[in-house]
């Protein structure tokens, strides 16, 4: 069995090995630091966990505000632009994300007691912001290059190194300490910083461009117009928690951060196919197999639905092993926030054929008004119903954002690619009603396990039998491929 498995590894282009350790690096960021979850939701109280989450909110939004998030938008671009200064082109956008946070320090910190006061944050836990923004930022605009020239092996090392080390160091910390919150997040800025410096002082050396006013120019113009997209993306992930903290309580944002947090397991799931799907996509398109992608795209739906069904089944168990007894109402927070992750990758299907078009016009409006959207709800639902109904307006702002972005997809459809919709609402949003009521159906029956047990063996059972039906699409979109 293992010398099989290794001879499929083996039998993998480079590209493909590359791929799936990058694939392996987004469940280590992630995965791991879930894992331990329910190891601090047992250290710290649910109203310090509660602001943990909140803290984590804010790094999320003002990372955006900071650094403009350069390595997401521009550097991958300009990487292209500048094929032959790369060197040049990554000191210099180094350069300019230590320029950038500087200055928002100097301006913070001539108003401190006003920001503190305003995000609800201290002092301390703000300088560790700033420090684990910028550290943040120094990784992946190194990353970026890393994964663009296919080199994997250090990559795969640091994340390791730092998913390992950060929540066993903070463990240790918070266990011993009475502020626990403002230990945990100096331990997140201190173990980042003190890996990452090294890639921003190689980078800098290596390119020895730390200023350049053409690329400083046309990083900004080109990320600055990005900048209500990257915040609409956080606002729909993150406002909910910030929303409850300030209209309830930070232990109301700590058993919603928990439920949040379990929900990113899945979420991993499904953006590790949305990543494989896209390039995918485009190369049907550009080779005039457009009829290809709806099939492809709906069995990729389903087996999410089922994955998705399977997941939320088990969701008290889940709960109950992640954290103690007075967290246990997160299970009836997680099934809707789940479910608006299929709806999720739906919009993402139909986001792909709006990036092939380069209309990335449409894509920020659509995620815009989805994220004023929430944020409208949120207000009004979290006060009137309790910090429950966060998850419903998650929900429906997912399927509202979907939507919209099928309507993007028909009109570039007809007018850029002269065919019909690539895909079939009725089809898309046929698979994703049905997923949404099986996920209320079985969180109705939480309380009948043995119900629930027979339902998932079912669904296991299910997918074993149509596993050559996911091979299929595996090896479709480049994911899987069959060894000779």
């Amino acid at each position: 069995m293992i010398e099989r498995l290794i001879s499929k590894y083996n039998s993998l282009s480079p590209k493909l090995v590359a791929t799936f350790w990058f694939v392996v690096c987004a469940f280590l960021q992630k995965g791991i630091s879930v894992i331990f979850t329910p190891v601090f939701t047992r250290i710290m109280s649910t109203s310090e966990y509660g602001q943990f989450n909140v803290y984590s909110s804010w790094n999320d939004i003002l990372s955006i505000i900071f650094s403009l998030k350069l390595a997401q938008g521009v550097y991958a671009q300009g990487i292209v632009k500048y094929d032959k200064e790369k060197d040049e082109f990554s000191s210099a956008i180094q350069g300019l994300t230590f320029v950038l946070i500087i200055l928002w320090f100097l301006i913070y910190i001539s108003f401190s007691d006003y920001w503190n006061s305003l995000i609800n944050l201290t002092t301390a836990q703000m300088i560790a912001l700033f420090i684990k923004i910028w550290a943040d930022e120094i990784f992946q605009i190194w990353a970026k290059r890393e994964r663009t020239e296919y080199r994997y092996k250090l990559l795969v090392a640091i994340i390791l190194l730092d998913a390992i080390i950060r929540p066993i160091l903070g463990v240790i910390l918070v266990i011993n300490s009475e502020d626990k919150v403002t230990v945990r997040v100096w331990e997140m800025a201190l173990v980042d910083f003190t890996l990452y410096i090294g890639l921003f002082i190689y980078q800098i050396v290596k390119g020895k461009t730390m200023f350049s006013k053409k690329i400083w120019k046309y990083a900004l113009v080109f990320n600055i117009p990005l900048i209500p997209h990257f915040l609409s993306q956080v606002v729909l992930n993150c406002s909910d928690r910030i929303m409850i903290d300030n209209l309830i309580d930070s232990t109301s944002a700590g058993i919603y951060g928990l439920a949040y947090s379990i929900s990113l397991l899945l979420n991993l799931f499904i953006n590790s196919f949305s990543h494989a799907m896209t390039p995918w996509t485009f190369t049907q398109i550009k080779k005039k197999q457009s009829h290809r992608i709806s099939k492809i795209g709906e069995l990729a739906l389903i087996f999410l639905g089922i994955a998705n069904i399977v997941f939320i089944g088990l969701v008290p168990e889940i709960v109950w092993l992640f954290a103690p007894p007075q967290y246990y109402e997160a299970i009836w927070i997680i099934p809707p926030i789940s479910i608006s992750l299929l709806y999720q990758f739906s919009y993402y299907l139909f986001a792909d054929i709006e990036l092939y078009s380069e209309n990335t016009k449409v894509t920020s409006v659509a995620t815009m008004i989805g994220a004023l959207l929430n944020l409208l709800l949120n207000y009004i639902c979290i006060k009137q119903f309790g910090y429950f109904a966060a998850a419903y307006t998650t929900l429906f702002c997912y399927f509202f954002i979907s939507i919209l972005h099928y309507f993007a997809m028909r009109k570039i459809s007809n007018s850029i690619l002269h065919e019909k919709p690539v895909y079939d609402w009725k089809r898309i949003f046929g698979i994703d009603f049905i997923f949404t009521v099986g996920a209320f159906g079985l969180m109705s029956i939480y309380n009948y396990t043995i119900i629930r047990i027979v339902v998932i063996f079912a669904l296991l059972v299910l997918i074993f039998i149509k596993r050559n039906t996911l091979k299929t699409i595996l090896k479709e979109i480049g994911v899987y491929k069959q060894t000779t």
